[in-house]
């Protein structure tokens, strides 16, 4: 009888992980409806759509986890911060035909630093306001555990180009791939005030 209960809850799962998979809908992550708002990121003036659950990472935590001076210039992370949302605005000109290069010498500074990272897919798309943008995700490792991140960069307003990352435990990567690739892809410029 519990191998019946079981095979019950398993397909209940899989039914609602089905029903909830786009940004719109939610996503159904670690048995929990997550729902996701459009965020405005101030300084960059970006905005993106993120879990309604995710909160801005405190400076003293960001310390901690980011220590090299580099440190990415937005934070957005969940509650236990183990999935976050990165995002930093470079003063590089960039063009989209150079996107794909860009990411592969990014790609190449990170195998070099560690060696045991295993790279899967790297893909060029489009926001769904129509900016170009060039990911690849990979499996790196952290001190105690392997971390699942997916990197990006697109062309930005006034010569800049927004380098960001995902990332989360590898062992959920399943659960978030498609999710934190639909969020990517939904950054947007932020709309101009009508005068």
């Amino acid at each position: 009888m519990d191998y019946l209960d079981e095979q019950v809850l398993e397909l209940k799962r899989q039914q609602k992980k089905e029903k909830y998979q786009g940004l719109e809908t939610g996503f159904y992550i670690r048995d929990e409806l997550l729902e996701f708002e459009r965020e405005l990121l101030e300084p960059m003036d970006l905005s993106i759509m993120l879990p309604t659950t995710f909160v801005t990472m405190p400076q003293s935590m960001v310390r901690v986890k980011y220590q090299s001076e580099n440190r990415p210039q937005i934070i957005k992370t969940s509650l236990d911060t183990s999935v976050n949302f990165t995002f930093s605005q470079v003063p590089q000109q960039v063009q989209p035909e150079q996107l794909r290069s860009l990411a592969s010498q990014l790609k190449a500074v990170i195998q070099r630093m560690n060696p045991a990272s295993t790279f899967y897919d790297m893909k060029e798309e489009q926001t769904t306001s129509q900016i170009p943008i060039c990911w690849f995700d990979y499996k790196g490792f952290a001190i105690d555990e392997q971390v699942y991140y997916m990197m990006f960069v697109l062309p930005w307003k006034d010569k800049q180009l927004i380098h960001g990352t995902f990332n989360c435990k590898y062992s959920d990567v399943n659960e978030w791939k498609e999710a934190a690739r639909q969020a990517i892809l939904s950054i947007e410029a932020k709309e101009e005030e009508q005068v």
